[in-house]
């Protein structure tokens, strides 16, 4: 098995860990049929008819993933390199650069930075939720879909952070 398969897994475990909690993120509907993509596992599709965001028509059947309603969903980075990101990057007050996030993953120093400033804004949206406040938009980035992406559904990004908290504990006790 890949890293690519194993790091679909892993994040699968966390976001559904019981297969059966696997639903829609539009409707709910938990009558789902599992599909490859390119060869590619990890595919579901929902076949209730769904309008499309910001239009008035209605659509056919929408296919997701584990990366669906998450900051990862259009991220064309491996989730086996964000998986070792999520476990390894300290978090936003001991900020590691981005240059050597770059050497140590083969990315380039733009995405290593971004990626950097989307795991600091978990940390951050993370720390709202258990202060109880909301999450500023003055935050660490400015890009106004990465912080709706935080705000719209707390659930679809949960998983991560469990992900990234269960990851820092283990490395804290070995």
């Amino acid at each position: 098995m890949c890293a690519e398969d194993k790091a679909l897994q892993t994040l699968e475990r966390y976001r559904w860990p019981n297969r059966n909690d696997v639903q829609c993120p539009r409707c709910n509907n938990k009558r789902l049929y599992q599909e490859r993509r390119r060869g590619k596992p990890g595919f579901y599709r929902c076949p209730a008819v769904h309008r499309y965001e910001g239009q008035g028509i209605s659509g056919g059947p929408y296919v997701f993933n584990v990366r669906s309603g998450t900051f990862l969903e259009h991220s064309g980075v491996p989730l086996s390199k964000w998986l070792y990101c999520l476990a390894n990057l300290p978090d936003f007050s001991n900020r590691i650069p981005a240059t050597q996030l770059a050497k140590a993953i083969h990315v380039t120093r733009r995405t290593a930075t971004r990626m950097i400033n989307l795991i600091a804004l978990l940390d951050e949206w993370a720390w709202c939720k258990r202060e109880g406040i909301e999450m500023p938009h003055d935050s660490i980035t400015d890009d106004e879909a990465t912080i709706d992406k935080f705000s719209e559904s707390t659930a679809h990004i949960e998983f991560l952070w469990e992900y990234r908290l269960e990851q820092v504990r283990l490395a804290k006790s070995s």
